[in-house]
């Protein structure tokens, strides 16, 4: 599995904005995590701004940290940023990962799986022979 790479987000005077994970090598974009939907959501507005070198500073975060980090994120205030959590609750896959998609393990296990197979998945049995498969005759 491709490396995916996570990053605590600071303004200027090092306060943290966004706890964010950039999976570049398998899809492109920037995602935030967000507590309210306990979800991870591609987010344009720091994409943006990253690509204009214009981005916050990124804190490198190694995944060992991410369960602790996502459990006590704080939530965006619906009063003062209801329209940006408007803009990720309309979100769909791919725009919108679960921890389990980027291969963070946490207590709430059985969510991640619900979410990893719900209905923008699907499935294929696949079955593995040795390398020197001899038939029976």
């Amino acid at each position: 599995m491709p490396e995916i790479k996570f990053f605590i987000a600071r303004d200027a005077d090092g306060f943290p904005l966004w706890l964010l994970a950039d999976p570049s090598t398998q899809r492109p974009g920037l995602y935030c995590w967000v507590s309210n939907t306990g979800q991870w959501h591609r987010n344009p507005v720091v994409e943006m701004l990253d690509m204009l070198g214009r981005g916050p500073s990124l804190e490198p975060v190694q995944l060992h940290e991410l369960p602790g980090l996502t459990a006590s994120w704080p939530e965006l205030d619906a009063a003062t940023a209801g329209w940006l959590l408007d803009e990720f609750e309309g979100q769909q896959f791919p725009d919108v990962l679960s921890n389990g998609h980027l291969g963070i393990v946490t207590a709430d296990r059985d969510a991640e799986l619900r979410a990893l197979t719900s209905e923008s998945h699907t499935w294929a049995v696949v079955r593995s022979y040795p390398a020197k498969l001899v038939l029976p005759r």
